[in-house]
């Protein structure tokens, strides 16, 4: 049996044991399914009233006050009717048994079927005024028009930041909080967004549900995809300085700070800047000294996985990444697409003081120390400072030259 099949079977067994004890495990009286009815006794059901419904009922005569409650093992959301807790449940096996004939997508309950049919059928959509966008409910039309009207009538008690929808700000409330509700039963990760974890869940599973229709290449989330189809389209979002353009606005916001020398993410053990998020993470390693990957072949450590399989490509030798110009090898794509600026003379990395560009970061980042003067490699021989590691390496020579000739003088070997 394959692990998602594991995965499901498990995930059946603890929705049925759900299932199963979700009256029980609730406070809330309940009222009998019809097919229980005739395997209560008599006394219980002389009245046709399960005992706990009447005892209810004795202590509040208005019967709006009975409610009915099912709680999810899973996540704890609590329901009113059973069968939405079974369809609640789908989310977390990932079984989706409604299909489109017409198109073959699948969907968890029939309501999202029914709202999905209407695209092929063109029934009752809600078409946006502004832009001619169309949506399926009136609902998500209300909140999309407010990107036109500029409206953000949820507003962050914290921070003051306003969203145009409720569901935004509860996400941007767990920034404050730090809340992290959506956990991952594999591994135990925890997310802010369920769709964040939908979307790692898909690293245990292997599954890439948003595919392609153009070129079949799929994706783990819908953004992604999104970002992909303009490859197809064409769109594309340019740099206004360089001219260089980017398939997805994030990714040409997070370039544009390559111009302005931004650096948002902060070390708060030595107050270094980093460009992205993720680089902040792995320099916070350097600080707690902890190296989880180790090498199987010599035992060396370290911090991130990717090192640690670019570190075993030098007891195989491989260098997997070839260069279709000229064919040479590298052991990583990062490293490939840095070489291949050679060839169509980009020269991505700008300095924001005077424009130069370079090729690769490092070589920025060595001639912006001209800028700001700083020289953090130091000679252990007599002190001298220098920019970068090319420029001390090479005056390293000059101390080695002068001992060998200092040693050759004495007659020493």
């Amino acid at each position: 049996m394959s692990k998602m099949k594991k995965i499901s079977k498990d995930r059946s067994e603890n929705i049925q044991a759900s299932l199963s004890q979700a009256d029980s495990d609730n406070e809330l009286c309940r009222l009998p399914n019809k097919k229980d009815l005739p395997q209560m006794s008599q006394e219980s059901c002389a009245d046709g009233k399960s005992p706990a419904l009447r005892k209810r009922k004795s202590q509040n005569t208005n019967t709006k006050d009975i409610r009915l409650s099912f709680d999810c093992r899973e996540c704890g959301q609590s329901f009113r009717k059973k069968s939405k807790l079974k369809t609640h449940f789908l989310c977390h096996t990932g079984e989706k048994p409604c299909v489109c004939v017409h198109c073959g997508k699948r969907f968890a309950d029939k309501y999202k079927l029914s709202l999905h049919l209407r695209i092929h059928t063109g029934e009752n959509l809600s078409v946006c005024p502004h832009c001619g966008k169309s949506y399926r409910d009136k609902t998500k039309l209300t909140v999309h028009l407010r990107i036109h009207t500029g409206e953000t009538p949820f507003v962050c008690p914290e921070c003051g930041k306003g969203f145009r929808d409720g569901s935004f700000l509860k996400s941007h409330l767990s920034i404050h909080t730090g809340e992290k509700p959506f956990v991952c039963t594999e591994c135990g990760k925890s997310f802010r967004k369920k769709c964040e974890l939908k979307s790692h869940l898909q690293v245990h599973t292997g599954v890439k549900q948003f595919v392609c229709t153009e070129c079949g290449k799929s994706f783990r989330d819908r953004s992604e995809l999104n970002i992909h189809i303009n490859v197809h389209t064409g769109k594309t979002f340019p740099c206004t300085e360089c001219g260089k353009s980017f398939a997805a606005k994030k990714n040409l916001k997070r370039h544009q700070m390559i111009h302005t020398g931004e650096k948002p993410h902060e070390c708060t053990e030595c107050g270094k800047q980093f460009l992205e998020k993720s680089k902040l993470k792995r320099h916070h390693l350097s600080h707690t000294g902890v190296k989880p990957f180790s090498c199987f072949e010599c035992g060396e450590q370290f911090t991130w996985k990717h090192l640690l399989q670019n570190h075993q490509l030098s007891h195989t030798g491989e260098r997997p990444f070839v260069c279709s110009e000229c064919g040479k090898s590298y052991k990583t794509k990062a490293s490939l697409a840095l070489h291949c600026h050679i060839h169509t003379g980009e020269k991505p990395f700008v300095c924001p003081e005077c424009g130069k560009g370079f090729r690769d970061p490092t070589s920025l980042n060595s001639h912006v120390r001209r800028h700001t003067g700083e020289k953090p490699f130091a000679c252990a021989e007599c002190g001298k400072t220098y920019t970068d590691s090319s420029t001390l390496k090479n005056h390293l020579k000059l101390h080695i030259k002068g001992k060998y000739f200092a040693h050759s003088e004495c007659g020493e070997s």
